[in-house]
């Protein structure tokens, strides 16, 4: 009845998983929650029932092709790939790769807005939205100008 024992009759139980090693015995607890196992069984099902669906919607759709390749009268064969032909009369695939210089960028209203400020020399401010910071100093300082003018009213009485 020593310590030893009680170890390995908790491995025997199947209560814990022990493991014997050179440095000394390492006990792992194997937790029996009734709560915890039931949401892993609800997680596992629900995993399950994933996969289940995939596989279905999968099959479901392999079938409706199959049934559009029939109802359209395709065979096998047209949906293969086939090699590229052209006809000998035909002209010779021509490209015109230009560089971004030498392109004309098509001038929308917008850019044409600012494009002729440019030209011109003006410059065209985005009205911008004033912080609450900026209000408050603005503020502040005409309350200032405010007092400052209704002291000089007063000095001069």
């Amino acid at each position: 009845e020593s310590l030893t024992g009680f170890v390995k009759y908790l491995g025997r139980t199947g209560k814990c998983v022990v493991d014997e090693t050179e440095k000394g015995w390492y006990i792992q607890w194997i937790n029996r929650d009734p709560v915890l196992l039931a949401k892993q069984e609800a997680a596992e099902k629900r995993k399950k029932a994933d996969i289940n669906d995939e596989e279905r919607q999968r099959r479901d759709l392999e079938s409706r092709a199959r049934m559009a390749h029939a109802l359209k009268g395709d065979d096998d064969d047209s949906l293969k790939p086939t090699e590229l032909k052209r006809d000998e009369g035909t002209q010779p695939i021509t490209l015109a790769i230009s560089s971004k210089s030498e392109r004309k960028r098509p001038r929308s209203s917008t850019n044409a807005l600012f494009d002729d400020a440019e030209e011109s020399g003006r410059v065209i401010k985005a009205p911008t939205k004033k912080s609450t910071m900026d209000i408050l100093m603005e503020q502040e300082k005409k309350r200032q100008a405010l007092r400052m003018a209704s002291e000089k009213k007063v000095q001069d009485t």
